[in-house]
């Protein structure tokens, strides 16, 4: 009778055994978010995911974590991205490349404070987009995006055969043309902050900026100019090759201009 029970017992455990090693490993997430942390991602998986589309009964559904890969996912270039639907406001953020996204995901999250510290530290671009703002975003290739909170659409962008500056990071010479220009505001209020080149606008990027303080300070110690317009006022700008402009709020309209320089 012994002999039948241990036996029994032996059979159970080595079915168990093989139940554990054949099945699915589990999801690994980072810490208080459950958002995925991506080691490889293939693009069809990507694709299948970012094209999904709500159920006619699932209008109030808002997506979280979808990633595309630049050159792979979407084209490179330049893209205006537009929030369609969203419950409060949905993220976009915009990383230079794997190691500053893989950082980001194994960054602690947990609160919105280290949730905002994370995106400080490596996203190169963060917008918070309501209901119907847009933002400029240029791709360049190993790019990635993440989208959270809502759905949006790109729309491919050229600032070349387009005189509209939306929010955004532009860099001289590749987002936009490396020389004078007038920005007129046609929106509410427009922001338009220089800085010398990449370097100085990621080590702002990185600093504490949650609060408007520490917005302030950052600014002043990084930024080359930075100018305050309203409705229908306009601010020169001078741009040289790899120079980073970055608008808040607008639209704005822009010109060359050969006219004096406020900001240079």
């Amino acid at each position: 009778m012994k002999t039948k029970i241990l036996s029994f017992l032996l059979a159970v455990a080595v079915l168990f055994c093989v139940a554990a090693c054949n099945g699915s490993p589990e999801t690994r997430t980072s810490e208080g978010t459950g958002a995925p942390i991506v080691a490889e991602i293939s693009s069809s998986d990507v694709s299948e995911q970012s094209n999904k589309e709500p159920e006619a009964d699932d209008e109030d559904t808002y997506y979280s974590n979808v990633v595309y890969y630049a050159g792979e996912d979407i084209p490179t270039g330049g893209y205006i991205v537009t929030c369609t639907g969203t419950e409060d406001r949905m993220d976009v953020m915009v990383f230079a490349g794997s190691e500053d996204f893989e950082g980001y995901q194994n960054a602690d999250k947990f609160t919105r404070g280290e949730h905002r510290k994370a995106v400080e530290l490596y996203a190169w671009a963060d917008f918070e987009l309501e209901q119907d703002e847009s933002a400029y975003i240029g791709l360049r290739d190993g790019y990635i995006i993440l989208l959270d909170s809502g759905r949006c659409e790109f729309t491919k962008y050229d600032l070349s055969s387009s005189p509209t500056v939306y929010a955004g990071i532009y860099v001289a010479g590749e987002d936009i043309a490396a020389e004078k220009i007038d920005i007129k505001c046609t929106g509410e209020d427009l922001e338009a902050t220089l800085f010398e080149n990449k370097d100085d606008y990621r080590e702002y990027h990185k600093m504490d900026r949650y609060t408007r303080g520490e917005e302030s300070d950052a600014v002043e110690k990084y930024a080359k100019t930075t100018d305050y317009i309203s409705t229908d006022e306009s601010t020169y700008v001078a741009l040289v090759d790899g120079m980073v402009l970055m608008v808040e709020s607008g639209p704005g309209e822009y010109t060359a201009d050969e006219g004096p320089v406020i900001n240079g």
